[in-house]
């Protein structure tokens, strides 16, 4: 017999004999297998690793750089992806994945919808996290719609200015 135990019903195991990954449609499980029991994790979002690039581009030439080499922009969708940077890099201006996506809603809807997507989805946070600073985004003369990330701020700023830039690798935890 074979369960799986959610966050909000975990159950506490002796000993684990195997690792087990199942997909489902709402998010990864990780299973660690007991003799007849199972204790489960669901992960939402992939776990990703973050490497600063220091190299001064354009936001569309840092998502091509990374896509180029089979990855993309930093994504951030919890206080826990920020934590992950580390501490020299936080305090560099470096362009993220987020960008103001001018066909969304936002002409149509006002300036109070989402229009702010991810490079690697094209989708909003799927759980609403911001990081913004006081005062953004502040979209100064409708030219600022792509995001720079300083101390674990969002600014917005022109696509066109130039900065470092941060680039993800999704983390696989084992062999599939």
């Amino acid at each position: 017999m074979t369960v799986i135990i959610s966050r909000n019903n975990p159950l506490i195991c002796r000993g684990i004999k195997t690792l087990k990954l199942i997909k489902s449609a709402e998010c990864k499980i990780f299973l660690f297998q007991y003799s007849g029991f199972c204790l489960g994790s669901c992960l939402q979002f992939p776990l990703r690793k973050y490497y600063y690039v220091n190299q001064s581009v354009t936001w569309p030439d840092a998502q091509q750089f990374c896509r180029e080499h089979y990855t993309d922009l930093a994504t951030f969708e919890s206080l826990d992806d920020i934590k992950r940077l580390q501490p020299t890099i936080s305090y560099s201006w470096a362009w993220i994945g987020l960008w103001d996506d001018p066909n969304a809603w936002q002409t149509v809807m006002g300036n109070e919808s989402n229009s702010w997507r991810w490079s690697a989805t094209r989708e909003t946070s799927k759980t609403g996290y911001q990081s913004w600073a006081t005062g953004e985004p502040n979209f100064i003369e409708g030219k600022e719609t792509c995001v720079t990330i300083y101390a674990g701020k969002w600014y917005d700023k022109s696509c066109n200015m130039e900065n470092s830039f941060l680039q993800q690798h999704l983390i696989s935890l084992w062999n599939q």
